[in-house]
């Protein structure tokens, strides 16, 4: 405190880890590492000095800044670990604890949002920092609508070159003014002056940038048709540069009816989209089956007698051919549309109750050449029964060889 009425300051004993306040009246000494005179001033928060003062009354006597302390001024690319209490710039290395004073335009300042891109200065003594004092503090850049440029990249003044479409998150700047440079497929470079402070997003709209050529989505389906735009061959990735102005888009795919658009491009972005129909073929199947006149079944619709010719478009078909006498058989036929102008087909039917004794041999003993057919058995001939003579009273006999019939055997006759 340098304004009040008696000038006082706090001291931190680093080996003792105690703070005690001292007065410090207008005859005490106060010196540099060189021992060149100092005012109570020039004295900074975080000096590392060597004291001597009165017990009693706790003045200062005399206040040298220390010669065993030392100082890295201005140093970038300093990594700070949280965890192990580590601070390091180049090949050195230093710890720091809860008393290491951190502090940024004299005002603490959190040493975990220091970046490798800040400006520090510490100030320590031994293998200890007692004073990480920020410099030049870090801000953020990000651009908006970098989906509108193709094959963006972006330069920061001098060094810092990337690829728009590889920036995922913002992107950290040390304070101050710098040059940002914008290249693309689809713009004129583009380029301006930022500003960043301390701990604020600083945000470039590349939709401000002036366009070349528009971007144009090109939907295709099925995806794998060739792509021409304006008569040259496209690379299918969807996106494509056109002029601004009338553009002919052409999808060709084989077995696809080809498609054409042609329209004009006014948006910096646009889209268009292509359903392609197949080219359905008429083909014709033939059936033939061994017998022949078997019915015929496609897709279990009855089509007539083997053999049948039919005309189909692509597709699944299922065959069947049934007679009676024979076994099903069945078959499916897969359509593309690639064939030729027609299928045929051969269906083998094979009998489903075959003669039992067809395939049976000939006794052993019996050549089958030779062999005499059976001789039929001898009958002995029946004699006719004879009329009584006429006028002859009837008999009760019977006629001969008929002992069992009850009834005279003339009664039997017609008359």
């Amino acid at each position: 405190d340098p304004f009040g009425e008696v000038r006082t300051l706090t001291l931190l004993d680093i080996e003792t880890q105690r703070t005690q306040p001292f007065s410090v009246p207008d005859n005490a000494i106060i010196s540099d590492r060189l021992n060149q005179p100092r005012t109570f001033s020039e004295l900074r928060i975080g000096n590392m000095v060597d004291i001597e003062y009165d017990t009693r009354t706790f003045e200062i006597i005399s206040l040298n800044q220390s010669r065993r302390s030392w100082e890295r001024r201005s140093r970038t690319n300093v990594q700070i670990n949280i965890g192990n209490f580590e601070i390091s710039s180049g090949n050195e290395t230093w710890t720091f604890n809860s008393q290491t004073l951190v502090l940024y335009k004299g005002e603490p300042f959190s040493i975990s949002q220091i970046r490798p891109i800040d400006s520090v200065t510490m100030i320590g003594m031994d293998d200890t920092v007692w004073l990480v004092q920020l410099d030049a503090a870090h801000g953020f850049l990000q651009f908006t609508n970098a989906d509108m440029i193709v094959n963006g990249s972006v330069m920061v003044g001098n060094s810092l070159i990337l690829a728009l479409d590889d920036i995922t998150a913002d992107i950290e700047l040390a304070e101050g003014t710098h040059r940002i440079m914008v290249e693309g497929d689809n713009i004129e470079t583009y380029i301006e002056n930022i500003e960043i402070i301390q701990g604020q997003t600083m945000r470039v709209n590349l939709g401000d940038a002036q366009l070349r050529a528009a971007l144009l989505q090109i939907v295709v389906t099925p995806d794998d048709a060739q792509v021409f735009v304006n008569g040259e061959l496209h690379d299918n990735s969807e996106l494509a540069l056109v002029e601004f102005g009338e553009n002919i888009v052409r999808v060709e795919r084989h077995g696809y009816h080809t498609q054409e658009e042609r329209f004009v491009v006014e948006d910096p972005i646009g889209s268009v989209v292509f359903h392609m129909t197949e080219i359905v073929t008429d083909i014709t199947l033939s059936i033939f089956t061994s017998p022949f006149y078997a019915d015929i079944y496609i897709n279990n619709a009855y089509v007539g007698l083997s053999p049948v010719t039919q005309t189909v478009t692509p597709g699944t078909y299922t065959v069947r051919a049934r007679m009676t006498g024979y076994g099903e058989r069945t078959i499916v036929i897969e359509v593309t549309g690639n064939e030729t102008e027609e299928i045929m087909r051969s269906l083998i039917l094979e009998p489903s109750n075959p003669d039992p004794f067809a395939n049976m041999p000939p006794p052993d003993d019996v050549d089958p050449l030779q062999q005499t057919p059976t001789p039929m058995p001898t009958q002995t001939p029946v004699p006719l029964p004879t009329l009584p003579p006429e006028g002859s009273p009837p008999s009760d006999e019977p006629p001969p060889g008929d002992a069992n019939v009850d009834i005279p055997w003339w009664q039997l006759l017609p008359p």
